[in-house]
């Protein structure tokens, strides 16, 4: 495919999963010679700046529907995309204004990057917008989705099945390599000891990533293993937090876990693990996961969403919300021996090479675009 000029419209530029693929996505396409521009309904976030760093242009829109639309309308007529990609449901929506806007007749897509399974729980604003984009999605060519039970579940709410497209996640495997000097100096500069089993937990503060199941896990775990620790990191997850504070607190680790809020030192913090783990109620393909499996680091996650083809073999899968079988998947990886641990942290490293590499990804969605503008 030709060097095409691609618009890329997103709700945010934050630290999250869906962000940070954005960010390998946009800055490959461009590395293989398209013109990529990344405008965000934010400003001021941490993903900006690695995206122009890599070369990618980006426009932040800021807050504000009515001034947030008229400049994306300027940019959208100055820039001329050919192809226009909407970026989780906010950005979804604004992708079908950008169109209006541009001059000529771009292809519109969409890219759905969460599942449905906690919707009757999610705010109002939530629950609203993914009703705008049940209503508006028969508009884009093609709906792309990271798992396929996210498919399913918005099929269920009035997706139109036709326009289902799944491309996978992807990571550049090679950049996040573990690095054993970096992991025992982060240990080191986070009191942990070499002795020390370290379980990470790398997601934001939302009830869609149960925290509270995490931290009652982490109380049977630690009564297991007096040398467990525990690594918490993502948006809201700080000292300030009271509610984590408290459930920490009843479980009896809350000397045990190190909470370090958002962290742009992923590679670094996953280095420093012994595992990686998620306790969410929903998901549909996590990059925290397929990031600490091309770092090498086992993983202990529930079954939802396609987490359990995501791991296969080469971590474990538990049942979903059972903080006791959570921490019996943890356990039953400190039991191993430090031999065994690497080589499960290996076979992880090479599935995700083999089947979760960003050019994979970036090769699917350029495939895409040839056929939409076909």
């Amino acid at each position: 495919m030709s060097g095409r000029r691609i618009l890329f419209v997103t709700s945010g530029l934050a630290r999250g999963g869906a962000e940070r693929f954005l960010a390998r996505l946009a800055s490959s396409l461009a590395g293989s010679g398209h013109a990529c521009t990344v405008a965000s309904l934010g400003r001021d976030e941490p993903v900006a700046p690695v995206l122009r760093e890599r070369g990618v242009r980006v426009e932040e829109l800021g807050p504000g529907a009515v001034g947030a639309g008229l400049r994306l309308a300027r940019l959208t007529r100055a820039l001329g995309p050919e192809i226009v990609q909407g970026w989780m449901y906010r950005g979804n929506l604004a992708a079908c204004w950008a169109t209006t806007a541009a001059k000529g007749r771009p292809a519109l897509l969409w890219s759905v990057r969460q599942g449905l399974g906690d919707l009757e729980s999610s705010p109002t604003g939530t629950r609203m917008v993914v009703a705008w984009n049940a209503r508006w999605s028969s508009r884009p060519f093609a709906i792309v989705y990271n798992a396929f039970d996210a498919a399913k579940q918005h099929e269920a709410v009035g997706f139109p099945p036709e326009r289902r497209r799944i491309i996978v996640n992807g990571v550049d495997v090679a950049r996040l390599a573990r690095d054993e000097a970096a992991g025992a100096r982060t240990r080191d500069e986070l009191g942990l000891g070499t002795g020390d089993f370290v379980v990470s937990l790398l997601a934001r503060w939302h009830p869609v990533k149960n925290h509270r199941g995490f931290a009652h896990a982490a109380g049977v775990f630690a009564r297991l293993r007096p040398e467990a620790r525990f690594l918490l990191a993502g948006e809201g997850i700080d000292a300030g937090n009271a509610a984590l504070l408290a459930w920490l607190d009843e479980a009896g680790v809350r000397d045990r876990c190190r909470l370090l809020g958002d962290r742009a030192d992923v590679p670094d913090l996953l280095a420093a693990s012994d595992v990686a783990t998620l306790a969410s109620l929903a998901e549909a393909l996590p990059n925290a996961l397929l990031e600490a499996m091309a770092a090498g680091i086992p993983c202990v996650a529930p079954a939802v969403g396609d987490i359990p083809e995501l791991i296969d073999d080469t971590g474990v899968i538990v049942r979903a919300d059972d903080p006791e079988a959570l921490a019996a998947g943890w356990d039953r990886v400190a039991a191993m021996s430090v031999e065994d641990q690497r080589a499960l942290g290996a076979a992880a490293r090479t599935r995700a090479a083999e089947h979760y590499g960003i050019d994979r990804a970036a090769a699917a969605f350029e495939a895409l675009y040839a056929e939409a503008l076909r």
